[in-house]
């Protein structure tokens, strides 16, 4: 099997989407958002969604939290910022490999 996950960590909820993509199958999920661990509410996801992380061949993330701290002029310095490229790719779609 292989898969495709979307994740979205938000401020009150994280929502997972899975797509098998021999079958076409999507199966969505939320979990309450856990800020002090962020990779529990992912996990708590994937659980629910009855998918295995070794079956996952693409995951895309994307995160709420960081967009509202942005906005809300609450990120952090420079130094935590990904580089331009990185940032480039991100908006165009593109694979890293």
């Amino acid at each position: 099997m292989a898969l495709r996950i979307g994740v979205d960590i938000g401020g009150t909820f994280t929502d997972l989407v899975a797509l098998d993509e021999a079958t076409g199958t999507v199966v969505n999920t939320k979990a309450l958002s856990t800020p002090q661990e962020l990779l529990d509410g992912v996990l708590r996801c994937v659980d629910q969604a009855g998918t295995r992380l070794e079956d996952c061949r693409l995951v895309i993330h994307g995160t709420t939290i960081g967009i509202n701290a942005l906005l809300e002029g609450k990120a952090p310095g420079p130094a935590s910022s990904p580089p331009r490229a990185s940032a480039t790719c991100s908006r165009s779609g593109a694979a890293i490999s």
